[in-house]
């Protein structure tokens, strides 16, 4: 169930797989017996850490045309956005 598609959100109703969005897993499912999988938090966590090892490798002077764009794509993604109340984009908004 994990390893198919680690960035998809789901839901097990009634012994069957359920896609729903993060927001909707955080209200209405949310509970062991439905076994969420919010894939979307998935996501936005290892881009996190991606975007934090860019930033802290140009931090210490390792300077190349791919970190940079690479650091600036992913906090353009999640400029102003919000998955299951969290704020990414002011958590990118930290880092200048």
């Amino acid at each position: 169930m994990f390893t198919e598609d680690e960035f998809s959100s789901i839901v097990i109703i009634n012994g069957k797989k359920s896609r729903k969005k993060s927001d909707e897993i955080n209200i209405n499912f949310n509970e062991d017996r439905f076994n969420p999988r919010d894939g979307e938090i998935v996501e936005a966590s290892d881009r996190l850490a991606a975007f934090i090892e860019a930033f802290l490798t140009l931090q210490n002077g390792i300077k190349t045309p791919e970190l940079d764009d690479a650091k600036r794509s992913v906090k353009t993604r999640y400029k102003g956005k919000s998955i299951a109340g969290i704020n990414f984009g002011e958590i990118y908004a930290d880092f200048e």
